[in-house]
């Protein structure tokens, strides 16, 4: 296909430079043009903006024809995209890049060298994920293969394989050895430990790729992940972890004037856009407020 996914009419990251600095107050105009195919969803890896009302947020929906503001105080210098959110269209090449320098007064960045820690042991393992575990339709109590109701997909026939399919998880552990897991929360189904942090915490991920001949990571969404590149896939090993840190930033918590304690963002796996996801390489971030967080971490 010729079609172009772009942002102003430019593809991988070759639109003009764009500099701003730490504290300063930047204002986006964003709009989207085109048809069905584009629904697009604005992206600041490792940085947040605030939309109506003042509701911080690190994504900005846009339908077609639609336009929306979003301001931004950078906190972080470094190298940052800017990208759409959906799969294809970030394949595509549809992301540009910021550059964050330091403010008038030098800063850079926050000061986490005395911050609470949350060391978390992660794998990403394949398993064999059953949608359909009673063999049933719980909701009106039928036989899938009686069925008009949608579950006749499940049936192991032609073309359909049936409701056990191989996915790839999250899998939290006790220490560096890997080999006693934590269990997560029956509710939570497949996706990834719920991790948990106050603003100005740091969470500590040691992460190991399982997963057999496929390059995966872990990346936080709204809060700081370190540096540029930390979107880079990690290929498989049962011995060398990866070590992420992420800092818990003011902007990463529930909005001042929200009324809430806590607020959830998500991590995710990066490296292959249009299918980490759907595998099931996706989980929870939960950030409180500052001295909300009990010690048994809820």
């Amino acid at each position: 296909s010729n079609r172009m996914h772009t942002i102003n009419g430019y593809m991988f990251c070759n639109h003009p430079e764009m500099k701003m600095k730490v504290g300063q107050n930047v204002r986006w105009y964003l709009m989207s043009l085109g048809n069905m195919v584009d629904l697009h969803t604005a992206q600041w890896d490792g940085q947040t903006v605030k939309v109506e009302e003042g509701k911080t947020t690190d994504t900005v929906t846009l339908l077609p024809s639609s336009m929306a503001t979003a301001d931004q105080q950078p906190d972080e210098c470094g190298m940052w995209n800017v990208h759409c959110a959906v799969g294809m269209h970030k394949a595509a090449g549809m992301m540009l890049k910021t550059t964050i320098e330091p403010s008038d007064d030098g800063k850079c960045w926050d000061d986490f060298s005395s911050s609470t820690q949350h060391v978390y042991y992660i794998a990403a393992e394949e398993v064999e994920w059953d949608y359909l575990p009673s063999g049933s339709n719980q909701c009106s109590r039928t036989d899938p293969a009686e069925g008009i109701d949608g579950t006749d997909r499940v049936r192991v026939e032609g073309e359909h394989i049936g409701s056990k399919y191989k996915k790839s998880r999250y899998v939290q552990y006790t220490d560096m050895s890997y080999t006693t897991k934590i269990p997560g929360d029956i509710n939570a189904g497949l996706l990834g430990p719920t991790m948990r942090a106050e603003v100005g915490d740091t969470i500590v991920v040691l992460f190991l790729n399982r997963l057999v001949e496929r390059a995966v990571n872990i990346f936080p969404r709204g809060v700081n992940f370190g540096y540029w590149g930390a979107s880079a896939g990690v290929e498989p090993s049962n011995f060398s972890p990866q070590v992420y840190v992420w800092q818990i930033k003011k902007t990463a918590g529930p909005d001042f004037d929200s009324g809430a304690d806590s607020r959830v963002w998500t991590y995710q796996s990066t490296a292959n856009v249009g299918s980490d996801i759907q595998s099931g390489l996706l989980g929870p971030l939960i950030i409180y407020k500052a001295g909300t967080l009990g010690a048994d971490g809820i």
